[in-house]
């Protein structure tokens, strides 16, 4: 088994949009509901500053299989690259477990309006360099 606690950093204020691109959209009921909920929403992460996100990755082997924990909600296509790029025959992945840091999208998700994430996750290719973004079991045991 291995387990790791990586402190992932939480989006900034200025790296976000809280809907006033209209990611809602157009109508005026539409834009008053973004601000009803994206308004309080901005104003915490303005005043909160820099923070992290404590995220413990675990992975425990059971002869060729492996099943990876997570405390996210990853996007599928990030859940198919793991499996992809694991060493093992089999991989199962465990989303939300040991606690919730929010959505990990793609970065192609952050240009869609129809998929538009919340504050504080970051997209995931953004994570790469950190250890959260490329982190899995590296050899079979």
């Amino acid at each position: 088994m291995a387990s790791e606690v990586l402190e992932i950093r939480d989006r900034s204020w200025e790296e976000s949009t809280f809907c006033h691109d209209g990611c809602r959209g157009d109508g005026e009921e539409d834009r008053r509901f973004a601000r009803r909920r994206y308004d309080p929403e901005e104003a915490a992460v303005r005043q909160r500053g820099e923070t992290v996100c404590p995220v413990e990755v675990q992975a425990i082997a059971f002869g060729e299989a492996v099943f990876c924990a997570h405390p996210a909600a990853l996007f599928v296509e990030l859940g198919l690259e793991i499996k992809q790029r694991s060493p093992f025959p089999v991989l199962f992945t465990a989303s939300l477990t040991n606690g919730y840091c929010g959505y990990v999208p793609t970065e192609e998700a952050f240009s869609s309006r129809d998929t538009r994430p919340t504050a504080r996750c970051t997209p995931a290719g953004s994570r790469k360099g950190q250890a959260g973004g490329s982190w899995r079991p590296r050899s079979k045991r």
